[in-house]
């Protein structure tokens, strides 16, 4: 692969918010749509990585139950009183 040729997405879904006092936003029908986005991003853009923010580790989980095909890298995890709410898919 040539560098020059590489796509990478980033987005941030909203989908949980780090903000302890903001409400999650996941349901059964933002999952869907976020997995159609992903999807589409991938093959439509060919996209070799995207990159997902504000999303907690059960919707990473369900991403990945749904995806598959695709390697899902979980970097959701708490830093003192920080949040990081972040995934990678390849």
């Amino acid at each position: 692969m040539m560098f020059y040729n590489l796509r990478i997405a980033w987005w941030n879904t909203a989908l949980s918010p780090a903000a302890p006092t903001a409400k999650s936003k996941a349901n059964n029908e933002t999952y869907l749509i976020i997995c159609d986005h992903i999807k589409r991003v991938l093959t439509e853009f060919s996209c070799y990585l995207v990159s997902i923010f504000e999303v907690s580790s059960q919707d990473v989980d369900y991403i990945s139950l749904n995806l598959s095909n695709l390697v899902l890298l979980d970097l959701t995890f708490t830093v003192g009183r920080t949040r990081f709410y972040t995934a990678e898919l390849i």
